[in-house]
Parts: C-alpha cells; structure tokens; sequence
C-alpha cells in the first residue's frame, strides 16, 4: 500500500485502456462459462430424459436405466449425451408416428 486506504489493485491505479481491456477479457470469459453451462444442462436434461425412457420401457430403477445408456455409450463408442439425445430422439419420432418401442434388448 503507497497511503493509507490506497490498494495496489485499486481500479483507479489502473490505466483506462488496461482497465477496459480487462473487463473486455472478463465479459468474454463469463459468456463462455454461461455458454458451456446452457449446454451442460440441455446436455443433462437430456440425458434424464433418456434414463427415464429406459426406466419405462425396461422396468428398471434410475441407477440401473442409467447403467444400460452408459454400455450402450462404450459399446458404440459414443459420447452418453448423444446416446441420450439419439434415444430420445427415435422415442419422439415413433410417438408422432404412433409407433411402437426405441429400445433394443437389455444389455448383457
């Protein structure tokens, strides 16, 4: 500290054009974070929509539908969201076309 009450980081001890070109750089990370943070909840939601697909069609609990998505994942070597997403997917296409189940059978 150079007085008393004056800090080091105080923003008036910082240059105008260094000051903006840090909220600049500030402004673009926190709309990164609420960009990864949107994705990582629709990426969420839905992967619980798939779980509760496998729930009702295989009679499984949370846990267990959850089990059979993530070894539909590895087998197929794909990302569980998008597992999810193509699951859910088929469902929504089979029910606007009245159709029958998305599912294969249990995974063994």
């Amino acid at each position: 500290m150079d007085s008393v009450g004056e800090r080091e980081d105080d923003p008036a001890r910082v240059p105008p054009d260094l000051a903006a070109n840090t909220y600049v750089e500030q402004i673009e990370s926190l709309a990164q974070q609420v960009e990864q943070l949107s994705a990582a909840v629709e990426s969420n939601r839905i992967v619980g929509a798939g779980i509760g697909i496998v729930m009702e069609r295989l009679s499984l609990d949370r846990g267990g539908a959850f089990i059979y998505l993530v070894h539909r994942s590895q087998e197929s070597n794909t990302k569980l969201s998008i597992v999810a997403q193509e699951l859910v997917t088929k469902v929504e296409r089979n029910a606007r076309a009245g159709g029958g189940s998305a599912l294969p059978g249990p995974v063994g």
